[in-house]
């Protein structure tokens, strides 16, 4: 398999810092509640917008943890414009469903020196999320995946098996989150080639759509079923960081 591409290769040319850009989407998204000591702005979530009706647990649409990171970088760059943004040392507190009637969501900042402090909530003042936001320009790494040798782990499955896998746990994935195309795992590392959907919403004030991020996520299935043990229904509660040196392409591991 070809290693893949490296950032300068897929960032936008027009941007040499797409982490530092703020565009029309954002500012469209978003509502302004704050102050510039305390910045906070408010966003309307239904269930047609970011594809939610296509992200369910146990039945109900849920906006999905990786959705919730680049709401809050996206957000990080209209209050703190110019200056590179990472999510730290960040927590789900609980799941944030959206009923038929949609719910707005609150993202507040408390500025520190080097960053700020973050909390997603609701407008009722509960927390669904909090943790940091840090100034500095990511920190790129380079993986070769020709050096991985594939051949022989106990688990290779195409995209559709996995979903069927999922789903028998609660997890409910329609089109626009089925974003692996294949997997393999040895139980110790797991891989997968991931396409970003055609049906994923790319309407949504970020740089890196959640889809297929969240497709990243779905493939840790992968060291439980090369475990060959039991499965039960686990969702991520805690990020030590979530930084974006440039946007992948549509198509990656």
């Amino acid at each position: 398999q070809r290693s893949p591409r490296r950032c300068p290769r897929v960032a936008r040319p027009r941007s040499p810092r797409p982490t530092d850009r703020t565009d029309e989407r954002e500012t469209a998204a978003f509502r302004a509640v704050g102050s510039a000591a305390a910045p906070a702005y408010d966003i309307g979530l239904s269930i047609d917008a970011f594809s939610l009706q296509d992200h369910r647990v146990g039945g109900r649409p849920v906006l999905p943890g990786v959705a919730t990171l680049e709401l809050v970088r996206a957000a990080a760059r209209l209050a703190f414009p110019g200056r590179p943004a990472s999510v730290a040392d960040f927590t789900w507190r609980s799941p944030l469903p959206v009923d038929p009637g949609g719910r707005t969501v609150r993202i507040a900042f408390t500025p520190a020196v080097d960053g700020a402090g973050v909390e997603v909530g609701g407008s009722g003042g509960d927390v669904f999320a909090d943790g940091r936001v840090r100034f500095e320009t990511p920190r790129t790494s380079t993986v070769d995946l020709s050096n991985v040798e594939r051949s022989g782990w106990p688990v290779r499955m195409a995209g559709p098996a996995v979903y069927e896998r999922l789903r028998a746990l609660g997890m409910e994935y329609g089109p626009s989150f089925q974003g692996i195309e294949e997997l393999w795992s040895d139980g110790r590392t797991a891989v997968a080639r991931l396409a970003l959907p055609a049906a994923a919403d790319r309407a949504g004030p970020w740089e890196v759509n959640p889809a297929l991020v969240d497709a990243a996520v779905q493939a840790a299935v992968g060291l439980a079923l090369a475990g060959g043990g039991r499965m039960d229904l686990v969702v991520p509660y805690h990020a030590a960081e979530w930084s974006v040196a440039c946007a992948p392409p549509a198509r990656c591991f």
